[in-house]
């Protein structure tokens, strides 16, 4: 029991040593954190006090924009995953800022949890695969709702093989100029695997006549095999980048 006590003594004196706190005027602090972000840079929080004894932690915007500026938009799943991160720690929202407000007696608590929902909102690029899927899914429909196309999405279809396969998008045949309904799967994390999947759903569906025009939307964040490029090459995929999004997406064949 002894040794439990000393080592959560020695934390609190380690977290008491590394907070660095700077006066910005009369009432507003900034507190570098020993606690780092995904970049490896120390979280940074300010203080504003209060006449009235009231203290208020404040982001000052960073957190959401950093996220913002590297590609993590903040879309529809993704705003439902960020209102639960805030609920749970009890933290409010104003724009971008993030922000709580403490007495004396409860700033300590408010503090560390203010620190902890920075954290967890770091934390949104690192969800699980599903989770990831998702967001990537919503991207893309957030795309196709700004460039004005219409679109079908979570579409269920019998194969050839009386296989029910999902294809994540359908484009109607009446707004393409190939005048037959696109079918489009997203990969969030290409791989071979996983592409075979694809292009049997496609090839199964291919067969029944309904349409034979497939098109499948990489996230090449990170580089895709040629393997992959191969095999959808043969079985007269389209692949889209999702890199290029903004020019790739006109291989959908959109009638002006």
């Amino acid at each position: 029991m002894k040794d439990i006590k000393k080592l959560i003594a020695s934390y609190l004196e380690f977290l008491d040593a590394h907070f660095d706190i700077e006066s910005l005027d009369k009432y507003i602090y900034r507190v570098v954190t020993p606690f780092l972000d995904r970049r490896n840079d120390n979280i940074v929080v300010y203080v504003i006090m209060g006449d009235d004894g009231r203290i208020t932690l404040t982001d000052d915007s960073y957190t959401l924009d950093d996220l913002e500026t590297s590609g993590v938009s903040i879309t529809k799943k993704r705003e439902i995953e960020l209102r639960k991160i805030l609920l749970s720690y009890g933290i409010s929202r104003n724009g971008n800022e993030l922000f709580v407000t403490a007495d004396h007696r409860s700033f300590a608590q408010k503090k560390h949890n203010f620190i902890q929902a920075i954290l967890s909102i770091n934390d949104m690029h690192l969800l699980s695969n599903e989770k990831v899927q998702s967001f990537f899914l919503d991207d893309i429909q957030s795309f196709f709702d700004e460039k004005g196309i219409i679109y079908s999405e979570n579409i269920s279809l019998a194969g050839k093989s009386n296989i029910v396969h999902k294809f994540d998008f359908l484009i109607p045949k009446q707004v393409t100029e190939y005048r037959k309904e696109a079918l489009i799967k997203a990969i969030n994390t290409p791989k071979i695997e996983n592409t075979k999947a694809v292009l049997f759903s496609f090839e199964d569906i291919a067969k029944t006549g309904r349409t034979d025009k497939g098109f499948v939307i990489l996230n090449d964040k990170k580089r895709v095999s040629e393997k992959i490029y191969d095999a959808l090459e043969s079985y007269q995929i389209t692949p889209i980048h999702w890199s290029a999004i903004d020019s790739d997406y006109k291989k959908l064949g959109l009638a002006a």
